[in-house]
């Protein structure tokens, strides 16, 4: 399959907003107790992992190249893989096969 810039921008926003509610969820859930902020952080980042990994995501290291746009980041796409930004500016991966399975299934 081809990943043009639509579709890697679809990708894009579903994992940003989708991490972002979660982000939101835990700094509500956090209101009130001795949580420190990094403790929240932390839950955040573990969350956003928990629900993104059974759809093929995982942790990305320094293997991607940045494409500057003005409302998301958007990297650049290798041979096998896509890069996405979740909240606090984590970056996953996902492999472009796993990424198709999950555009056509609706994620």
């Amino acid at each position: 399959m081809e990943w043009p810039q639509s579709q890697r921008r679809k990708l894009a926003r579903i994992v940003k907003t989708r991490s972002l509610t979660i982000q939101d969820e835990e700094f509500r859930k956090a209101r009130g107790t001795l949580l420190t902020y990094g403790d929240i952080l932390e839950e955040v980042d573990r969350r956003i992992l928990e629900e993104l990994a059974p759809l093929g995501f995982t942790r990305a290291n320094k293997d991607w190249e940045l494409e500057t746009h003005s409302d998301l980041m958007i990297f650049k796409d290798s041979p096998t893989h896509l890069w996405f930004e979740t909240a606090q500016a984590r970056i996953v991966k996902i492999s472009k096969e796993q990424a198709e399975k999950l555009l056509v299934l609706g994620m």
